[in-house]
């Protein structure tokens, strides 16, 4: 069993459209700790008679939480980025949540990329930032946490020197 530590997870961020074949945006410094839920709805198709419930799997969805410390040092920032996407609504296509090293490991995008060879994709693909929260207190250091939604498929691919699709 190959174990993954957490410690080399990190989010990557882009206000452009990349490809996995193009540079992924930077890491989002200070980040310590995301997670991804994928959701499938289920459709109840039992009928009178039966003793079991009968499901069929319908539409999917996922939703993601991000948190870490906040850097608004400069303003370039990819802080100050995010809290642009939040406010003025913009669906955001190139984040990255990266499970382990991110020159090898896998990541989990939006499927809003032409470039990853034979996998169903659509421009319109990406999350919306749906809560962007900063805490501030006397005797800490100012935490910073946020969601997504998605909006249209997620794609789990490997790294490394070229890129492979494992879900979509």
């Amino acid at each position: 069993m190959a174990l993954i530590s957490g410690r080399y997870a990190s989010l990557k961020y882009s206000t452009e459209l990349a490809g996995a074949a193009a540079a992924p945006g930077a890491t989002v410094n200070y980040i310590g700790s995301w997670d991804l839920t994928i959701s499938l709805d289920t459709m109840d198709a039992t009928y009178f008679g039966s003793v079991w419930k009968d499901q069929d799997v319908g539409m999917q969805s996922w939703t993601a939480s991000v948190a870490g410390y906040i850097d608004v040092t400069t303003e370039s920032s990819h802080h100050n980025k995010l809290i642009d996407d939040s406010i003025e609504g913009r669906l955001v296509q190139d984040i990255r949540l990266h499970e382990g090293p991110t020159a090898t490991g896998a990541y989990w995008i939006p499927n809003a990329h032409s470039t990853y060879g034979g996998a169903d994709y659509s421009t319109d693909y990406g999350a919306y930032i749906t809560n962007y929260r900063v805490t501030a207190s006397k005797d800490g250091i100012h935490t910073v946490a946020f969601d997504l939604v998605g909006n249209g498929g997620l794609i789990y691919l490997t790294g490394g020197s070229s890129y492979v699709v494992i879900a979509e």
